[in-house]
């Protein structure tokens, strides 16, 4: 529907402006603090909730108004009690502008169409609300929802009074007028609007804010306090004072993430475990093709090609001298390192000592077995340090 500006004969006065609502006394004394009562649901009232929504326009180029009013008069409009939750039964309701009203004790939800915009403790810093906190009290600002518009309300003080405001720059704006025969229609206004007598790229609204106190002890166990706390008996998210935080969100994670955390890690541990054992079979498997003799290679070995010996044999018959020798063993398909001890055949010139050895070929492929004598060795050692086979020595 396309907004009509009003005639500025549309001005209006709130109750308590008197004179105007910019005139009002910039400090009032700390109010008694009256407690509404008890606020543990958040079931809406019996007034039509969606005309607390409603923003009466403070002139028709105005880009302020107020939420929650009713016409008291021509041009005259005053806080609507109805848009609050209900009070305990015989607690007075102003006639005139409720400014601030009291405090919802113990309360431990916010309203149903609130939210929890600031808090405070009485140990600690937060917002300062109009009624101050007693010993042990928690307090938590709920103002109304912002539905289409843009941006969210804040609690404010004005004119020491608390009250809730939002600036909304995009959305749309239900706007109604108070005139002699009561409440003008509602008129709808998207922002930002370009009419012919107003262009506003912003608007201002005002609306209650409903202060709900508790303790501890108010709130059960495993509960949600308004301002994020859990109850006794449960580990409390640690809600900063002065975030801003909703009354119905939850704390922690739900069973559902924890499984998926408890399931992603095993998955995790699962796949280290099979990567290590892949690396340790692929190097077993390097070791076993390096160490593993060719065809060729025990060929050329049997058939006196050159290779280097592993180690040193008894220079001469009669004194045994052990040696080490790295060879491979066909049994576990490994390389490793025994000890051979050569034995002369009795003193003196005794007869050449046989040793049945591996030793490792030239090409450093692999390993052939074959027989090789001490004494051959010691006489070519000291030439090019290599090992000849029988036939070779005997050339």
């Amino acid at each position: 529907m396309t907004f009509a500006t009003p005639t500025p004969t549309t001005v209006f006065r709130r109750t308590q402006d008197h004179e105007a609502f910019a005139q009002r006394q910039a400090t009032t004394p700390t109010p008694t603090r009256t407690n509404l009562g008890p606020l543990t649901t958040r079931d809406p009232r019996a007034d039509n909730y969606s005309d607390c929504h409603v923003v009466y326009d403070q002139c028709g180029t105005c880009s302020l108004g107020w939420q929650a009013q009713t016409c008291v008069g021509s041009g005259i409009v005053t806080d609507r009690a109805g848009c609050w939750p209900a009070p305990t039964a015989g607690v007075a309701t102003p006639s005139g502008a409720l400014n601030g009203w009291g405090v919802y004790s113990p309360g431990i939800v916010c309203p149903f169409g609130f939210e929890s915009v600031a808090a405070a403790t009485e140990q600690r810093t937060g917002f300062a609300f109009q009624y101050p906190l007693t010993s042990g009290e928690k307090a938590v600002a709920c103002c109304p929802t912002p539905g289409s518009l843009s941006g969210r309300f804040t609690a404010t003080i004005e004119n020491g009074h608390q009250t809730c405001k939002l600036v909304a720059t995009t959305g749309v704006v239900s706007i109604a007028n108070c005139e002699a025969s009561g409440p003008s229609g509602t008129m709808e206004m998207s922002l930002p609007f370009d009419g012919q007598d107003v262009t506003l790229t912003e608007y201002s609204i005002y609306a209650p804010l409903v202060q709900v106190v508790w303790r501890d002890s108010d709130i059960a166990p495993g509960s949600t306090a308004p301002n994020g706390d859990i109850g006794a008996g449960a580990i409390p998210t640690g809600a900063d004072n002065n975030s801003n935080n909703n009354s119905s969100g939850s704390s922690g994670l739900s069973t559902g993430a924890q499984i998926a955390i408890g399931v992603s890690a095993g998955v995790v541990v699962l796949a280290l475990l099979l990567a290590g054992y892949w690396i340790w079979r692929k190097k077993q498997r390097r070791q076993r093709a390096l160490a593993t003799p060719s065809a060729a290679t025990g060929a050329a070995w049997a058939a006196g090609g050159p290779h280097n010996g592993p180690g040193a044999f008894s220079p001469a018959p009669g004194a045994g001298e052990a040696a080490k020798h790295q060879y491979y063993d066909p049994a576990d398909g490994l390389s490793t390192t025994k000890m051979y001890t050569g034995h002369g055949a009795g003193a003196g010139a005794g007869g050449n000592t046989e040793l049945a050895v591996l030793a490792q070929l030239d090409d450093d492929r692999g390993y052939a077995q074959g027989n090789r004598y001490n004494d051959g060795y010691s006489q070519q050692q000291g030439q090019d340090n290599r090992w000849r086979s029988p036939a070779e020595l005997a050339s």
